[in-house]
């Protein structure tokens, strides 16, 4: 599942895609979703997960807005042994698990892609549509000439959308030093 649409990349562009943009959007949409899902650690498609966490100061943060969560299994780090767990709250992405040092969730996530992430995958996809080709090409008008460099189809994230991004990226794992 994408997180915008060609619709969308057609509204940040300004224009009705071309046929030929439209293969390429669909493309580049399935790489800009999974960059920013990559980056944040975030799951904004709606569907079920599990996700394994340390748990620090009692509570872990989910990697999405969840609707509910099925199952709570405390691991033991040594053996892999997991144990359920009933004595959990949940509000909002953050739940709280007292006494518990690494635990296994599975939750479901039902909410929509928040618009200001369709919004900025739809802008990324579309400003690489409005980038010349691959290649180098010059122009020249009198004694003016502007070179553009290659357009590989790589996504980057401005400073301004990493401002947005930042607001759902999850924390990193600790690394242990023995």
């Amino acid at each position: 599942m994408t997180l915008a649409t060609t619709v969308d990349v057609a509204a940040a562009v300004g224009h009705e895609l071309s046929d030929e943009e439209t293969a390429r959007a669909d493309q580049l949409l399935q790489v800009a979703s999974s960059a920013v899902q990559e980056k944040t650690g975030y799951r904004f498609e709606p569907g079920s997960y599990t996700v394994g966490r340390k748990v620090r100061r009692n509570r872990i943060d989910l990697p999405a807005k969840v609707a509910e969560v099925t199952a709570v299994r405390s691991v033991d780090e040594c053996t892999g042994t997991a144990t359920a767990v009933t004595d959990y709250a949940l509000r909002g992405s953050r739940l709280y698990v007292p006494g518990q040092c690494y635990v296994e969730v599975d939750f479901t996530v039902t909410d929509a892609v928040p618009d200001e992430i369709t919004a900025l995958v739809a802008g990324v996809v579309g400003g690489l549509l409005m980038m010349p080709p691959a290649g180098v090409t010059s122009e020249m008008a009198g004694p003016y000439q502007v070179t553009f460099g290659n357009n590989s189809g790589r996504i980057y994230f401005s400073d301004s959308d990493m401002t947005v991004l930042r607001k759902y990226m999850q924390p990193k794992a600790a690394i242990r030093t023995l």
